[in-house]
C-alpha cells in the first residue's frame, strides 16, 4: 500500500499541502499508484474538506483520506445523518438575538449561555456555558455540520485555559478524552480512548497515540511518504517495517542558519529507518551531508515541477508583486526598504502584496510604509486564489525571504512569463532562476542591490522569461517513476 502522512489537511492551505496533493495526483495519474492520506489533527469537518477537494479536482475518487480520530471512533464520525434542529428558545431563560446566527441567554439579568448556529440554519455550531463569577466560559460544546455534538471542552475557572476535552461520535458515544495541565503552559497530560463506552487505552502524549495508530494501521512493506516533521518520531519507532520517505518542504536550519531545527533532529538522526530523504534541491542535500553521515543513495532530489502554460502578457500593469505569508521568514521589511529606494528613481510602479498576517507583521509593515512615505504606492490584499493572474499582470515578482524550502512562487511566477527578483537564499532561488534570463539573484540582505534590479527590470524588461526544462512536469514524472521503481526493488 502507498500512504502519505500529514498532520493536517486544511481546505485553505499553503505550499506544503499544495505540494503533497500535487505529488499524489502526479503519482496516481501518470504512474498508476493510488494513495491513502493519513491525517492526525482533529477536524470534525474532514468529510466536507474531502468533498471540496473532489469538486475542485484536487483529489480523485481513488485517493482516500483517513483521520486518526475517525479511526478511533470506529468510523462513526462522518456517517450521513439527519440534521438535528435545536430550538432557539430555552424554557426558563431569556433569549436575546445578537444576529441571525447568534443568541445570548440570561437567567434573569445573569448571562449564562451563548449559542452560535451554523449559517442560515437551526443546527448548532457551538454553545458556551458562562460563569456568572468570572464572566468567562467554563465549557464549550461543539456541533458538526448536522448539528450533532462532537466535542466538549472544559476550561479552568482559575486560568481559563483548556483542561479537559471529550470527543463523541455521531451516535453520541464518547471515544476519546484528553486532560491538560492548568498552568500557563497548558501541557497535555494524558489521552484516554474508549470502545463501547469503556476505557481501553491511555497515552501520555500525542506522539504515543500516533505510534499506536501507525502500528495498527500500517503493515510491513508499505510505502509511506511523511510530509510532517511532527510525525517522524511515531513513524520511525513503529514495529512494522515500512519503507519511509521523509519529505522536506522547508529548511532544516534555524534562522541563524547554524543550528538544526529541533523538529528536524529526529528525522536526520534516525536515518537507519529512512528509505529516502526527499529534498527539493541539491543545495540542501549537500548541507545535510556536511553534518550527517547519510550516503547519496539515501537521498532523492526531486524539485517541484510545473506544467508549462502560455499567458498573455501584452497588458502588464505597472506593478511589482509579492504573494506569500506576511511572516518574519519573508523579511518584508527588506522588500519595503528596497521599494522605497526604487521609488527615488522616479518610476510610478506600484507594489502589490498578497497574503495574510503572521506574528503581527502586518502592523509593523504598515508602520514602516508610513515612515518610508510609500503608503500610497503599496497595495495590500488578502491571499489570492488566482496567483497566475497576479504574476501575469506584474512586471516582476519579488522575494526577500531569509530562507525557503524551495520557493514555489518563484517557479509559478516564471512559468507565466513574470521574472523574479530574489535573494540568493537557502533553498531554491538559485536552482530556479537563471540570472539575467528569467530573473535576478541578489545577495541576501543587499537592500540597495535589490532596488537596483527593480529599476533595471522596469527600464530593460527581460524578453524571454522561461522555466528551466528540468522543472517541467514531464521531468517530475520521470523523477517519481525512478523513485517508485527503486522502492519496489528494495
Amino acid at each position: 500500500m502507498l500512504y502519505t502522512m500529514t498532520s493536517t489537511l486544511p481546505a485553505q492551505h499553503g505550499g506544503r499541502t499544495k505540494s503533497l496533493l500535487s505529488r499524489i495526483a502526479m503519482i496516481e495519474k501518470h504512474l498508476g499508484y493510488a494513495t491513502t492520506i493519513l491525517t492526525t489533527n482533529y477536524d470534525a469537518a474532514y468529510d466536507r474538506i474531502v468533498q471540496i477537494f473532489r469538486e475542485k479536482n484536487i483529489l480523485s475518487e481513488t485517493t482516500q483520506i483517513e483521520n486518526i480520530y475517525e479511526w478511533l471512533s470506529g468510523n462513526r464520525l462522518y456517517e450521513a445523518t439527519t440534521p438535528l434542529v435545536t430550538s432557539r428558545e430555552i424554557e426558563g431563560l431569556r433569549a436575546v438575538q445578537v444576529d441571525t446566527d447568534t443568541v445570548r441567554y440570561y437567567d434573569g439579568n445573569t448571562y449564562v449561555l451563548y449559542r452560535k448556529y451554523h449559517e442560515a440554519s437551526d443546527q448548532l455550531s457551538f454553545e458556551d456555558f458562562m460563569s456568572p463569577a468570572s464572566k468567562k466560559k467554563v465549557e464549550r460544546w461543539q456541533y458538526n455540520d448536522n448539528g450533532r455534538l462532537h466535542r466538549k471542552i472544559r476550561y479552568s475557572p482559575k486560568t481559563h485555559k483548556k483542561i479537559h476535552e471529550q470527543f463523541y461520535d455521531q451516535e453520541g458515544h464518547i471515544y476519546c478524552e484528553k486532560h491538560y495541565e492548568e498552568q500557563k503552559r497548558n501541557k497535555l497530560i494524558s489521552i484516554q480512548t474508549y470502545q463501547l463506552g469503556r476505557p481501553v487505552h491511555t497515552f501520555q502524549t500525542e506522539k504515543d497515540l500516533f505510534l499506536y495508530y501507525f502500528n495498527h494501521r500500517l503493515t510491513d512493506g508499505d510505502i509511506v511518504f511523511n510530509d510532517a516533521r511532527l510525525l517522524d518520531w511515531s513513524l520511525l519507532n513503529c514495529q512494522v517495517r515500512t519503507k519511509n520517505i521523509l519529505v522536506f518542504h522547508n529548511s532544516h536550519l534555524e534562522l541563524d542558519q547554524q543550528r538544526i531545527k529541533k523538529s528536524y533532529q529526529t528525522a536526520l538522526e534516525g536515518s537507519d529507518r529512512v528509505a529516502k530523504y526527499l529534498v527539493l534541491t541539491t543545495h540542501q542535500k549537500d548541507e545535510i551531508q556536511a553534518r550527517f553521515p547519510i550516503p547519496d543513495d539515501q537521498f532523492a532530489v526531486i524539485p517541484h515541477s510545473i506544467k508549462p502554460v502560455e499567458i498573455d502578457r501584452t497588458h502588464v500593469e505597472d506593478q511589482f508583486c509579492f504573494i506569500g505569508r506576511f511572516g518574519k521568514q519573508k523579511q518584508l521589511e527588506h522588500l519595503l526598504r528596497s521599494y522605497a529606494i526604487f521609488k527615488r528613481s522616479g518610476h510610478p510602479t506600484k507594489l502589490a502584496l498578497y497574503g495574510a498576517d503572521e506574528d503581527g507583521q502586518l502592523a509593523l509593515m504598515k508602520q514602516m510604509m508610513y515612515l518610508l512615505n510609500i503608503e500610497e504606492d503599496v497595495l495590500i490584499h488578502d491571499f489570492t486564489s488566482t496567483p497566475d493572474q497576479v504574476f501575469a499582470a506584474s512586471r516582476a515578482s519579488l522575494l526577500t525571504s531569509r530562507f525557503e524550502g524551495f520557493g514555489l512562487t518563484v517557479m509559478e511566477s516564471i512559468n507565466v512569463g513574470c521574472p523574479v527578483i530574489a535573494y540568493d537564499v537557502r533553498y531554491g532561488p538559485r536552482e530556479i532562476i537563471e540570472d539575467g534570463q528569467n530573473g535576478y539573484l541578489v545577495p541576501e540582505g543587499d537592500v540597495t542591490g535589490f532596488a537596483e534590479k527593480m529599476v533595471e527590470i522596469v527600464e530593460r524588461p527581460l524578453p524571454h522569461v522561461r522555466t528551466k526544462p528540468e522543472l517541467y512536469e514531464t521531468q517530475g514524472i520521470e523523477n517519481y517513476r525512478n523513485l517508485m521503481n527503486w522502492l519496489h526493488t528494495e
